[in-house]
């Protein structure tokens, strides 16, 4: 069961056998279906929401906005999605009550700081639930990724730091640390890398930071005895046995 506003189908509900409809009272704000069996049913729909809508698309704001408080919050995350599909991307943004949808609208409109309250958010409210902490899924860590590159976009260094040390991305990590200069951070960076089996970022991270010893020793400690022997022959002869 569908209905068009501005071009966009809405859908009300799936019907399991074909129905006809008898119409719809306003003041219920139900539609009416009778079926070949003479069985009656009937699906909500909102009457203010279908004013609001209708609003929207004639780009009547002024209306649309006296209509809001009228509709349930229940439904202002559909209404939302239909500001979106309208092109309103900014109004959607400011009514949907839906966190991955703020998320997204806020990522499409470069708001940076509004991205971040939302993935902050979340993590206080998973902190909260039992068993959260054992809950960083691929899903999360996607979502402080897109934000870090969104602040490094826009030049934004220090929540671009912030997230994709949350997304645990050291790749980017180490390139935001080689852009910046920053060697305190690299040598951190080297350490964590190899603490949890990173060896390919832990050894450019101590290399970039000036620590070929520790590139050697890394090189032994991962049995790559041909590698450490050139390198220490390279940069560090001291270290090669006569």
């Amino acid at each position: 069961l569908n209905y068009v506003v501005g071009g966009e189908v809405m859908t009300l509900c799936h019907l399991d056998h074909h129905m006809y409809l008898l119409g719809f009272v306003p003041k219920e704000d139900r539609a009416y279906l009778i079926d070949k069996s003479y069985n009656v049913s009937s699906q909500k729909l909102l009457l203010a929401v279908l004013n609001y809508q209708t609003a929207v698309v004639r780009k009547d704001f002024t209306t649309a906005n006296s209509l809001l408080p009228t509709i349930p919050r229940s439904e202002y995350t559909s209404v939302a999605k239909f500001l979106e599909s309208q092109g309103f991307k900014e109004e959607a943004l400011a009514v949907t009550l839906d966190n991955d949808h703020r998320f997204e609208l806020s990522i499409d409109l470069k708001h940076i700081d509004i991205a971040l309250k939302v993935l902050a958010d979340d993590d206080e409210a998973n902190e909260k639930m039992v068993g959260a902490g054992d809950e960083d899924t691929t899903e999360v860590q996607s979502k402080w990724r897109r934000l870090g590159d969104l602040a490094l976009g826009i030049g934004n260094m220090e929540i671009a730091q912030r997230c994709i040390l949350r997304s645990g991305d050291m790749s980017g990590l180490m390139l935001l640390y080689s852009a910046t200069g920053n060697k305190t951070g690299m040598k951190e960076l080297a350490t964590q890398a190899r603490g949890v089996g990173r060896s390919n970022v832990a050894f450019v991270a101590y290399f970039v930071s000036g620590q070929v010893e520790e590139c050697i020793q890394l090189l032994i400690d991962t049995h790559r005895i041909p590698e450490a022997a050139f390198m220490a022959r390279t940069y560090m002869p001291s270290k090669v046995s006569l």
